[in-house]
């Protein structure tokens, strides 16, 4: 049997887990079956691949806070007020039903009643001028959009990277925990790459000192 027969068959190459995002999960994928076909380390692919999605995602969220928030929320003050007046008239038909009750046997309506219909209106004037004032406030995300789509990534990338695995402790690795062991594999085979290229010119060195 020949030496190519007994050679080791090359290892598939290790899905990446940010293929596993939400999503993005398609687009990842095929990103990172691109990146095996080069050849290159795990670690650089994960690498690449991070930055390619902090790119997009920084750019996304910070066009979503600059411009569709306070627009969004400046859209939505009537809508809401208009739900609130909904609420109110819902909120005022037992009052109604009690007052025309009273009035049809020719009772008082309690005080209770009243106080109830008072609480009613000032409640819902009180949110509507919490909507009027609230949302167009939102607007002041656009002042530093970056920094908070910088904020917003990290927690999304930390909330996700601990739930990774989920309730399974055992065999299963957090995406920043696979991207270390990879880096540090990286590291490690370059060293040794480096320390064997040392030694071999050492010996070669030796070799020819000897022959002298």
């Amino acid at each position: 049997m020949s030496a190519l027969s007994d050679a080791p068959e090359p290892s598939a190459a290790t899905a990446s887990p940010f293929t596993e995002l939400p999503g993005a999960g398609p687009v990842v994928a095929w990103v990172d079956g691109i990146l095996n076909d080069f050849g290159w380390a795990t670690a650089v692919n994960l690498t690449l691949e991070l930055i390619l999605l902090a790119g997009v995602g920084y750019a996304l969220l910070r066009r979503l806070l600059a411009h569709a928030v306070p627009w969004t929320a400046q859209a939505l003050v009537r809508p809401v007020n208009g739900v609130i007046d909904g609420l109110r008239l819902v909120c005022l038909l037992p009052d109604l039903a009690v007052a025309r009750t009273a009035r049809r046997t020719r009772r008082c309506p309690p005080a209770l009643l009243y106080s109830y219909g008072n609480a009613v209106l000032d409640g819902a004037d009180r949110l509507q001028a919490g909507v009027r004032k609230g949302l167009p406030a939102l607007a002041v995300v656009r002042r530093r959009p970056g920094l908070l789509s910088c904020v917003a990534l990290l927690l999304a990338f930390g909330y996700w990277n601990t739930s990774y695995c989920g309730d399974d402790t055992g065999r299963c690795e957090s995406p920043a925990a696979q991207w270390v062991g990879a880096t540090k594999t990286l590291l490690g085979d370059e060293d040794g790459a480096g320390r064997q290229k040392t030694d071999t010119g050492e010996e070669a060195r030796q070799e020819g000192a000897g022959k002298d």
